[in-house]
C-alpha cells in the first residue's frame, strides 16, 4: 500500500482544511489559490475558522501544507524503492 491508515486519516483531514480554506476565500471575496498575507484579510479568514488569533490559524494552516508536503515526498521514495 502507498500510505498507511494514520496517513491516510492525516490527508483526509487536510483536504478537508485545505477546501474549506479555498471556499472561505471565495466567500470572503479574495483570491481562492493564496492565503493573503494583509493582515487584515488574514485576521478576516482567522475569524471565519473561530481563530482570534490570525498567527495560530496560520501556524495550523502551515502544519497541514508541511504534512501533505512530507506525504507526497515520502510517497515518491516509496514508489522508486
Amino acid at each position: 500500500q502507498l500510505i498507511n491508515a494514520v496517513e491516510r486519516d492525516g490527508l483526509l483531514e487536510a483536504w478537508h482544511h485545505l477546501h474549506a480554506v479555498r471556499l472561505h476565500l471565495v466567500w470572503l471575496g479574495l483570491t481562492p489559490e493564496v492565503v493573503p498575507e494583509n493582515p487584515a484579510k488574514l485576521a478576516r479568514l482567522a475569524l471565519a475558522f473561530g481563530y482570534d488569533d490570525a498567527n495560530a490559524f496560520l501556524a495550523y494552516h502551515q502544519r497541514v501544507v508541511e504534512f501533505v508536503r512530507a506525504l507526497v515526498e515520502e510517497s515518491r521514495e516509496r514508489l522508486r524503492a
